[in-house]
């Protein structure tokens, strides 16, 4: 039996063929994404269609609605005409959702367990309405608010910091966070991620209501105006909430980065140790931090770290001019021509971790202290096909082999001394990374033969990279995730998922 099941868009609906397809990724379906919907052919026997149905009810966005379907009614789907622009909280599951938020259901802030608010018990849903709106109230003032359930406990503020949860699917705070509405609606659907942006120079998380009582929450704020809320450690707070038995099967957030078509989940165990092949392989760690290096992946469960990274451990100027024989003159020119960023780099501290003190190096050099981050937004903001071509070198010693970022920042300044933009010299920064996954993949080569590439860390953050990545390497495997979060979010994400 096939059926042929037809679902309308109330948007553009770039994303949500994607969607659909992770939704029935264990069943015998085929999504087909047209310029005005979705058409998904359902194969099996009538039992496996119907639970086919009933997952895709479960986790069908608002902002789909049933434009046609043919052989059987769909016996489990709940309905599903609402348009987006009428209803627009993010929520768990959206039947629920619809239900807790809709005045005229039955189900309207009715939750089942037990909550308090600021010691109070909440007694019926008018109690517990009234006690929410008290609680933006306070929000509104300047309060912080505890929020405590079984599982985790954070503050809430209306104060701006590095995690927002988002009451709202409304475009202009979407676009203020850099979130198209295609990938919110997705991302509202998908097990309640973080989202991982790179939001004016800086890495944020993003977040959604995560189970019924947030839900309510978020609705009650959006009503009253307020479109993001921050989430911050559990300490000192005005007003404590706390719940239990309203989680249910609630599934825990997980941390995704979202660009275009490009999702990377992190995953702490994808990690050259603990990859899952028999192929020859090469695992890129191209986190900013000690991890960085390329590993050799000969036989299952078998990595060795073959190349590494070296820079300067201290002033950069100073170093040139003791490293290269044409050093010193170009730290010389250097410091004529920009006197506010030599000086800037004089102050610089090392960190002992080569490609965290490069990018902390660059962003001096082009006038910030934002590190990786800045130079990675740089790098988005160029609109340029290609730039220039920088010494990203594997360099041979008594220690090994390693890429060398000594000759690579020296080339950074005789560019910069010519004229070259630094969003320009940012983009080739990435640009050139992948041409060290290249090179890197070439030598191996010499060694052993290479099926397969694995690639992790905060690079894959740089929408230019992964650009370059998928346009420059071709006939191979290439895996990705993320195994680390950048590391002013790691510990926001630990206590609020």
């Amino acid at each position: 039996m096939v059926i042929k099941y037809k679902l309308a868009l109330n948007g553009e609906g770039e994303e949500y063929a994607y969607l659909i397809s992770q939704i029935l990724q264990n069943t015998n379906s085929n999504v087909i994404k047209t310029d005005e919907e979705i058409i998904i052919f359902m194969e099996g026997n009538e039992e496996e269609i119907k639970a086919s149905f009933a997952l895709l009810g479960e986790k069908l966005p608002l902002s789909l609605c049933l434009a046609g379907q043919s052989v059987e009614e769909a016996a489990f789907m709940p309905p599903n005409r609402q348009p987006l622009r009428e209803v627009s909280y993010l929520a768990m599951y959206p039947h629920l959702a619809r239900e807790l938020i809709d005045e005229g259901s039955e189900r309207y802030f009715d939750v089942d367990g037990s909550i308090e608010v600021d010691g109070e018990k909440v007694a019926n849903k008018e109690d517990l309405k009234t006690a929410l709106q008290t609680v933006v109230q306070k929000l509104q003032e300047g309060k912080k608010v505890l929020l405590q359930n079984e599982t985790n406990s954070f503050v809430l503020s209306t104060m701006p910091g590095d995690a927002v949860m988002l009451t709202n699917l409304r475009e202009p705070i979407l676009a203020a966070f850099g979130v198209s509405n295609d990938e919110a609606l997705t991302l509202s659907t998908m097990e309640r991620p973080f989202v991982v942006k790179l939001d004016k120079q800086s890495f944020k998380l993003l977040c959604f209501a995560n189970d019924p009582l947030q839900l309510l929450l978020a609705k009650v704020a959006t009503d009253a105006l307020v479109d993001a809320l921050y989430i911050y450690a559990a300490n000192d707070a005005d007003i404590i909430v706390r719940y239990s038995g309203v989680k249910g099967d609630t599934p825990s957030r997980q941390a995704l980065f979202f660009s275009g078509n490009d999702r990377f989940f992190v995953s702490e165990e994808f990690a050259p140790i603990s990859v899952d092949t028999d192929k020859g392989a090469l695992f890129f760690d191209m986190n900013i931090g000690e991890d960085f290096g390329v590993y050799a992946i000969k036989e299952k469960g078998v990595s060795k770290k073959i190349v590494g990274a070296s820079y300067f451990s201290k002033d950069p100027l100073v170093s040139i001019g003791a490293e290269f024989d044409f050093g010193a003159k170009l730290a010389q020119n250097f410091e004529n021509s920009f006197a506010a960023e030599a000086s800037a780099l004089k102050g610089f501290t090392s960190s002992n971790e080569p490609i965290k003190d490069f990018f902390a190096t660059l962003s001096l050099l082009f006038g910030s202290n934002g590190g990786f981050a800045y130079v990675a937004a740089l790098a988005n903001d160029a609109e340029i096909a290609g730039g220039v071509k920088l010494d990203f070198v594997l360099q041979k010693s008594d220690e090994g082999v390693a890429l060398d970022l000594k000759k690579c920042f020296a080339s950074i300044l005789s560019y910069k001394l010519a004229g070259v933009e630094n969003n320009i010299l940012a983009y080739s920064v990435f640009e050139s990374a992948v041409d060290f996954l290249i090179v890197s993949q070439d030598e191996a080569k010499k060694s052993f033969e290479i099926k397969q590439l694995f690639v992790s860390g905060e690079f894959l953050l740089s929408s230019v990279f992964v650009s370059k990545l998928k346009s420059k390497i071709k006939n191979i495997d290439i895996d990705m995730a993320l195994n680390s979060l950048p590391s002013n979010l790691q510990g926001l994400y630990e206590f609020a998922r």
